[in-house]
């Protein structure tokens, strides 16, 4: 094999690796946050875990592709004469890897949008919930009796009658 194929698959399983490398973390960054997430930003985040988990796969899978192509199986394991990174296998899951990869990266700054906006109101919804079953009467204004009447006259100051 010459030397510009060799490049050709080190660069193409470095952009694999990068990829595979930046999607992880993004996944582990949103998660580690998660519980932070506004409710309506919930929906947006798993969709680019989602979307980044596919990736990660597909990148595998280009790695894959590309060792296969190295070193394949047949003629008792010996290489074929001229491998390439641009047969089938390794530019369909490069390039769905890429395509999975930057939907990913949308979603997450939707995701962004969507909890920065939201991030004033109230995280859950409010629900009344019911505490107990309690019964309390309501209060009846009191009455003072003749007595309590009269005690409080007493004790009232008397006017002063000025001369």
């Amino acid at each position: 094999m010459d030397e510009p194929t060799k490049k050709a698959f080190d660069f193409a399983a470095d952009v694999t690796k990068q990829l595979i490398t930046v999607a992880s973390a993004i996944v582990t960054v949103t998660v580690t946050f998660s519980k932070d997430t506004p409710v309506p930003a919930r929906e947006w985040a798993y969709g680019a875990w989602f979307c980044f988990l596919v990736s990660i796969l597909l990148g595998f899978g280009a790695l894959m592709c590309m060792t296969g192509e190295l070193q394949p199986k047949v003629n008792n394991g010996v290489g074929k004469q001229n491998p390439s990174v641009w047969k089938g296998n390794i530019t369909f899951f490069s390039a769905t890897q890429i395509f999975v990869f930057l939907v990913g990266i949308c979603l997450t700054a939707w995701f962004g949008k969507v909890a920065m906006q939201s991030s004033g109101k109230p995280q859950m919804e409010i629900q009344p919930q019911q505490v107990c079953n309690c019964v309390f009467p309501t209060p009846k204004p009191v009455q003072e009796s003749p007595s309590q009447q009269s005690v409080r006259k007493i004790k009232k100051k008397p006017k002063s009658i000025s001369h």
